[in-house]
C-alpha cells in the first residue's frame, strides 16, 4: 500500500466537529444541495431564500395546524409543496448528480426551470394564507393598534401577520414563537424588513381568557401593536399506559391526534433537539417510510415514549396510534374526552411474532445522531427501544472536508449496551457524489484518509477489516451517487462485507442481483439513514446469531451473510435446513429441499407473493393466504447457483450452491455483465482525466474537489487495473466453462 493511513481517537470526536445548520432548502451536507448558490441573478438567490422559508411555513401549518386553513387554502399549500420538492429534484439532477453530458446551456435552462417552480409555489403559500380569515394586516404605522381574539383549544395555536410595503414585492415568511405563559406586554420583532407573512406560534396559554399585548417591529422599526385576547377551555389530565400483553412497561412510537388533525405531545416525549444538525428542534418525527404505521395521509407524525405519559386535553374525541416496530401489532382508536370523568387510555401493543426467541435480532445499519455523553446514549436508546430494534450503529460521517455526528469513543468503550438493544459506532465515510457512499461497522476508530487521497476508498477497507470491521455500501437502493463505480472496483477485489439494498422503505436488488450474478458473496443489509430518513428502523436488518443477542455474535451473523432486510414483512428461508449466507457444496444431482415462508403484521401495503430467485430468475412463487404464504419444493443441484427468498418489502441474503467447485453465477449473463463492469471502469478513468466534466466550477458539491480528486489518481488506477484483471480472469474462466459444457445456464 502505498498511502498512509491516519486513524484517528477519541480526541477528535470530543471536539465535538459540527457543521452549519441545515434545513429542507439550506446547506446539507449530505446531499451537498444550496439552492441559494445555484443561480447567478439576484431575483434566483431571493426566490431559493423565499422558497427556504415559505416552505417552512406551509408545512408547518399543514402539520401543526391544519384547522388554521380552509379546505381550499390546504389544496393550494399542498400543491405548493410538491412544486418544491419537484424544483429540489431538478436542482438535485443539475448539482448533486448531473448528467456527464449535460451542456451549461442545458444546466442554466433547468435551474431556471426549479427557479420558476420556487417562485410559483411562494406565491401560492402567499395567496393561500391571504385566506384566512384571522389574517392581520400591518402597515407602516408605529402607533396601530389592531384587536384579536384566538381559540387556543390545545394551551397553543397560531395568528397570522401580514406585514405589506409594496404589492410587487414578494412576500417572505417568518415563523416566531411567543410564549404566553407571562402576562405583561409581549415584544415580538419580525426580523424582516420588507413584506413577509409571520406566523405567531403561541405556546403555554394560561386556561380560561387572557389578554396580552403584543408590540410588533422589524429590526427595531415599530409596526404596530396586537390586543390579544386568547381564550383556553378547560383541560383535562389524561394518562396513557403503555404495556404489553403480560402487563410490562413498554416504549413505542405514538400518534394522539385532535379531530382537526393537530399531533398533541406530552412533555416527556424524546427531544430531538440534541441529535445534531439537521434534526429540528422538535419532539416528532415523520413515518413517512415506516409501513407498519396505520396513519394514513397527514397522519404520519409520531413522538416517542419510555412508557406512561400524561396530556392535558379538553372534552372532545380523539385519534390514538401506537406501534413498536413490525413484530408488534399497532394500536389505532379513538376516544373521547368527558369532562365528568376524563379517565385514562390502557395502550396494549401485542407481538404476533417473537423474532429474537428464535435466533432472528434487529438492527438498523444507518443512523445519525451525536452522542458526546450518557444522556446521548439514554435519548437514543429510548429510540431504538420504541422502534424494537437490539442493534442501532450510529454513524459518524464525514466528507472530504470534516466529519458530523461525533461519537464519544469507538470500539467496546464506545458501545452502550443494554441487555436487549445495543448502540454501536460506526461511520459513513468516504462519502464522495462521484463513486458514491461508503459505511464500516463495529470499527475500532474513525478513519479518515491523508486529504489528498480522499478519493481512494480501498484502503479505508483495508484498514477496517485490519480493525475487525465489517465495510460496505450506502445507498444501493437507487444507485445514489453513483456507488456502483466503487462497487465495481472493490468488490472483485473482495474488500467489501456487505450492501444496503433497503432503505428509505423500499428494497432495491437491480444493482445487487450484478454482482452476485458475476459470482461474488455479498450479505444484504438495511438501514433507515436517519435523519434523512424517517424513523429508526423503518429500514431494517435482521441476522441469525441462534441465541440471546449478542452485538458481537451479531456482526459475525452480518458478515456471513445470514440476514435479511425488511420494511414490514418477515421471512424464513432455508436449503436443505442451511441458511442464508450458507455455502453448499452437493453432488451433481443432488435433490435440495427448500423451505420459504413470508409473514405480515400489520402493513399499509397488501402482503404481495413469496418469490424465490435463482441467480435472479423467479423459480417458484406463492400468493399469500392471510398474513402468510408458504412455499416447500426441490431442485435439482445441476448447476452451481445462488438463490434468495423475497417478496415485496423484503429480501434474504443468498443461500450459495457450489457445484463441481464452478462459480455460482449467471452464465448466460455473464457476457453482457462483464461489458458493464469494463464500462464503468471506464467511466472512472474519465473521471480521473476530466475531473471539470464531472465537478465544473459552480455545481462542485461542498465535499467535491478537482484537486484531491487528482491527487487520488495513481491510486485510484492502480485499484481500476487490479479490477480489471479479476473480470478478465472472470471472462477466460466463463469461455473455459462454456467450451466445456457446451451450453449455458
Amino acid at each position: 500500500m502505498n498511502c498512509r493511513i491516519r486513524v484517528f481517537g477519541v480526541q477528535l470526536c470530543l471536539l465535538g466537529l459540527l457543521f452549519s445548520p441545515c434545513r429542507s432548502f439550506g446547506h446539507d451536507p449530505r446531499r451537498g444541495i444550496h439552492p441559494r448558490m445555484n443561480g447567478s441573478s439576484s431575483k434566483r438567490h431571493i426566490w431559493s431564500k423565499v422558497a427556504e422559508n415559505a416552505r417552512a411555513a406551509g408545512t408547518m401549518l399543514i402539520n401543526d395546524f391544519p384547522s388554521a386553513l380552509d379546505p381550499e387554502a390546504q389544496v393550494m399549500i399542498r400543491k405548493s409543496l410538491r412544486e418544491f420538492d419537484q424544483a429540489a429534484g431538478i436542482e438535485y439532477n443539475l448539482v448533486v448528480t448531473p448528467p456527464v453530458s449535460a451542456t451549461p446551456e442545458q444546466v442554466k435552462e433547468g435551474l431556471s426551470t426549479a427557479h420558476g417552480l420556487y417562485e410559483t409555489a411562494a406565491q401560492r403559500v402567499a395567496k393561500a394564507l391571504q385566506r384566512s380569515r384571522s389574517l392581520v394586516e400591518m402597515r407602516e404605522k408605529g402607533s396601530q393598534v389592531i384587536s384579536r381574539t384566538v381559540s387556543l383549544t390545545f394551551r397553543s395555536g397560531i395568528l397570522l401577520v401580514h406585514r405589506q410595503q409594496s404589492p410587487a414585492s414578494a412576500s417572505d415568511f417568518v415563523i416566531k414563537k411567543v410564549d404566553l405563559s407571562s402576562p405583561g406586554p409581549l415584544p415580538v420583532d419580525l426580523g424582516s424588513v420588507g413584506d413577509c407573512f409571520c406566523i405567531l406560534q403561541f405556546v403555554n396559554a394560561p386556561p380560561g381568557r387572557s389578554r396580552f399585548l403584543l408590540t410588533l417591529s422589524a429590526q427595531s422599526k415599530p409596526l404596530g401593536k396586537i390586543d390579544l385576547t386568547s381564550i383556553v377551555p378547560r383541560q383535562y389530565q389524561v394518562r396513557f399506559k403503555l404495556q404489553d400483553t403480560a402487563g410490562n412497561p413498554v416504549a413505542a412510537a405514538v400518534g394522539l391526534y385532535a379531530k382537526s388533525g393537530e399531533l398533541l405531545i406530552p412533555a416527556t416525549a424524546l427531544d430531538f433537539s440534541f441529535g445534531g444538525d439537521p434534526y429540528q428542534p422538535t419532539r416528532y418525527r415523520e413515518q413517512v417510510n415506516t409501513h407498519y404505521w396505520p396513519g394514513g395521509e397527514g397522519l404520519k407524525r409520531s413522538f416517542f415514549v419510555r412508557s406512561d405519559f400524561t396530556v392535558e386535553l379538553p372534552a372532545g374525541s380523539y385519534r390514538l396510534i401506537a406501534t413498536k416496530g413490525p413484530e408488534y401489532l399497532p394500536v389505532d382508536r379513538t376516544f373521547s374526552v368527558d369532562g365528568d370523568n376524563p379517565g385514562s387510555q390502557t395502550v396494549e401493543l401485542k407481538q404476533w411474532v417473537d423474532m429474537s426467541a428464535g435466533g432472528w435480532h434487529s438492527g438498523d445499519s444507518h443512523i445519525h445522531y451525536k452522542r458526546l455523553d450518557d444522556e446521548a446514549n439514554q435519548r437514543l436508546l429510548e429510540w431504538i427501544e420504541a422502534e424494537d430494534l437490539r442493534i442501532g450503529n450510529v454513524l459518524l460521517m464525514g466528507d472530504a472536508r470534516e466529519t458530523y455526528f461525533p461519537q464519544y469513543a469507538f470500539g467496546k468503550s464506545g458501545r452502550f449496551a443494554q441487555p436487549n438493544s445495543s448502540i454501536v459506532p460506526g461511520q459513513e465515510d468516504p462519502r464522495t457524489n462521484v463513486i458514491g457512499h461508503t459505511i464500516f461497522l463495529n470499527i475500532q476508530e474513525p478513519i479518515r484518509q491523508p486529504e489528498g487521497l480522499y478519493y481512494f476508498y480501498s484502503a479505508i477497507f483495508d484498514e477496517a477489516r485490519r480493525q475487525g470491521g465489517l465495510g460496505g455500501y450506502a445507498h444501493v437502493v437507487g444507485d445514489l451517487f453513483f456507488v456502483h463505480r466503487d462497487m465495481t472496483l472493490n468488490i472483485p477485489r473482495r474488500r467489501v462485507d456487505f450492501v444496503e439494498i433497503c432503505e428509505f422503505g423500499r428494497v432495491a436488488s437491480d444493482l445487487y442481483y450484478e454482482f452476485l450474478n458475476l459470482g461474488f458473496k455479498l450479505p444484504a443489509v438495511g438501514g433507515s439513514d436517519t435523519p434523512w430518513g424517517g424513523t429508526v428502523g423503518d429500514s431494517r436488518v435482521y441476522a441469525y446469531t441462534g441465541r440471546k443477542f449478542d452485538p458481537d455474535d451479531w456482526f459475525a451473523a452480518v458478515q456471513k451473510g445470514r440476514t435479511f432486510v425488511t420494511v414490514g414483512p418477515l421471512l424464513e428461508f432455508t436449503v436443505s435446513g442451511h441458511l442464508p449466507g450458507d455455502e453448499l457444496t452437493p453432488s451433481r444431482g443432488d435433490v435440495l429441499t427448500v423451505h420459504a415462508k413470508e409473514m405480515g403484521g400489520y402493513l399499509d401495503f397488501p402482503l404481495d407473493q413469496l418469490e424465490i430467485v435463482l441467480n435472479g430468475e423467479v423459480i417458484r412463487s406463492r400468493s399469500p393466504t392471510g398474513n402468510s404464504a408458504s412455499l416447500d419444493f426441490s431442485v435439482s443441484a445441476d448447476h452451481s447457483f445462488w438463490i434468495a427468498a423475497r417478496t415485496k418489502g423484503a429480501h434474504t441474503s443468498p443461500v450459495y450452491v457450489t457445484v463441481d467447485g464452478k462459480r455460482h453465477w449467471k452464465r448466460g449473463a455473464v457476457p453482457e455483465l462483464l461489458a458493464k463492469r469494463e464500462k464503468q471502469l471506464k467511466e472512472i478513468e474519465d473521471l480521473l482525466a476530466h475531473p471539470e466534466k464531472f465537478l465544473p466550477p459552480g455545481r462542485r458539491q461542498n465535499w467535491e474537489s478537482q484537486d484531491k480528486l487528482h491527487r487520488s489518481n495513481d491510486e485510484v488506477q492502480r485499484t481500476i487495473e487490479e479490477a480489471r484483471e479479476v473480470y478478465r480472469e472472470l471472462d477466460r474462466e466463463y469461455q473455459q466453462e462454456i467450451s466445456g459444457t457446451g451450453s449455458v445456464k
